[in-house]
């Protein structure tokens, strides 16, 4: 049976999710995802994620693939 790749929730359910950086962003480890777009380039389209941390109220855009790997980004806050 082949594996799947394991991917992140639908765009909707993303909005308000908590995640963790596996690696601090500015010293800012706990965000919540804030937005969702897609972006159109010559590759093709891409879906960019908008978190927002919780402390300091930075914000970082991430394209949506790497919510999905775990050396990066980590669901909910931990």
């Amino acid at each position: 049976m082949p594996t799947r790749k394991r991917t992140t929730a639908h765009r909707r359910h993303l909005i308000g999710s908590s995640w963790s950086a596996a690696v601090p962003v500015e010293r800012d480890k706990h965000f919540r995802v804030v937005g969702v777009r897609t972006v159109e380039d010559g590759d093709g389209s891409q879906e960019r994620v908008e978190l927002e941390a919780v402390l300091s109220r930075r914000r970082v855009e991430v394209r949506r693939e790497e919510l999905d790997d775990r050396s990066k980004w980590l669901p909910d806050w931990r």
